[in-house]
């Protein structure tokens, strides 16, 4: 391993293009007493896993207010296969198992009994090690830093948009839209306002 062979990364190198919590996936999904070949496609693999997560979370945080105690069962599943000489793979199974359930809840808008699996899922990731504050803020910084347009161009976008949507000019905000979609910038209205995230 060499990096003049460009197969030997550094731990700052790989921050520089994914969250630590992509990185932490990707150690968790090889049981820990299994070799592992790292690249750089893992971790986009990785990267995207992590996306699929906090885009769950953030979506029952924005559909449910309430906070209640985590499924007993997932949770009994989860530890069990922890327990069973620190199996992470499974585990992680486990989560993302529960991720597809939810969103299929959410897309069906079947609220009810939402909240303990939230619970469990978050709990989950919790001892994982996975979820941590300002996930999509530092998803942002990266990306802001190798794209041609700035925070300050996308606001100011997104502040065109609105006007136009307010004098009903819907073809002049579907421009705006799509425009900021090529560019990389996915916008969601929202009853709190409009949010950008990133591809």
């Amino acid at each position: 391993m060499s990096k003049s062979l460009g197969n030997f990364f550094t731990i700052q190198e790989v921050l520089e293009n994914f969250d630590a919590a992509a990185l932490r996936h990707y150690f968790l999904s090889s049981h820990y007493r299994s070799p592992m070949d790292f690249s750089k496609d893992g971790l986009e693999e990785a990267g995207k896993a992590i996306d699929r997560i906090y885009e769950t979370v953030d979506r029952v945080d924005r559909a449910v207010n309430s906070v209640a105690a985590a499924d007993g069962a997932l949770m009994a599943s989860f530890r069990q296969e922890m327990d069973d000489d620190f199996n992470t793979p499974r585990a992680l199974a486990l989560v993302f198992d529960e991720v597809r359930a939810l969103n299929r809840l959410l897309d069906d808008k079947q609220l009810k009994g939402l909240e303990p699996r939230a619970a469990a899922l978050r709990s989950m990731c919790d001892t994982l090690g996975l979820l941590h504050e300002g996930y999509f803020e530092r998803k942002k910084i990266r990306w802001l830093g190798k794209a041609t347009i700035s925070r300050d161009g996308i606001e100011n976008l997104i502040g065109e948009r609105e006007r136009a949507r307010k004098a009903k000019n819907w073809g002049e905000a579907d421009r705006i839209r799509n425009q900021l979609a090529a560019s990389g910038v996915i916008i969601e209205d929202t009853p709190e306002g409009t949010v950008w995230k990133v591809k």
